[in-house]
């Protein structure tokens, strides 16, 4: 465990969280991240994710953490958070990118907030020294979650790396917090 909240256990994802992805991954709302572009079959992104999450586990240094998050109640696996591009920023030091992917069953009920603030305080630990994160201008909870955290936005823009389920670019805004 890295983190424990009110609701929340915040742990590293572990190989046999690969079902759980996959059905995150297979929800018609999740996000059109780059593990599924060009069509791209759930099973094989999830295996492509997983892949990622075991190489950054043993890359020394590391260049992210990805983070399983569970309900306590129930022990339940909601969703993942990211640190993740962990690099050095020549204006704001150790920076790393932020995001997450929560369960649609699990949207407005501050799950992702709740994670993501434990997420900020790991980030700290780890002496990053500053968070960016994408929010999708549609998901209007997405980027007021960032604010509230504290995040500014930078700007918006559509961007290559994350792509529409038709292939066009995504638009994104663009956050940043300093530590």
């Amino acid at each position: 465990m890295l983190y424990e909240t009110p609701r929340l256990v915040l742990r590293e994802i572990a190989p046999a969280d690969s079902l759980e992805i996959k059905r995150i991954f297979s929800h018609p709302d999740f996000f059109y991240a780059q593990f599924m572009q060009n069509n791209t079959p759930v099973a094989e992104a999830a295996k492509n994710f997983m892949n990622l999450v075991a190489l950054n586990h043993n890359a020394n240094p590391r260049t992210g953490w990805f983070i399983a998050i569970i309900k306590k109640e129930e022990n339940k696996f909601i969703g993942m958070r990211a640190l993740d591009e962990l690099r050095e920023h020549p204006e704001f030091g150790l920076e790393a990118e932020s995001s997450a992917f929560i369960d649609r069953a699990e949207w407005n009920k501050g799950y992702s907030f709740e994670a993501a603030q434990a997420m900020i305080s790991l980030a700290k630990d780890l002496g990053i020294q500053s968070l960016y994160a994408t929010a999708d201008p549609r998901n209007v909870g997405s980027w007021r979650n960032l604010e509230k955290l504290g995040m500014q936005l930078t700007g918006q823009q559509e961007v290559s790396k994350y792509m529409q389920r038709d292939g066009s670019p995504a638009a994104r805004r663009f956050y940043r917090i300093i530590l």
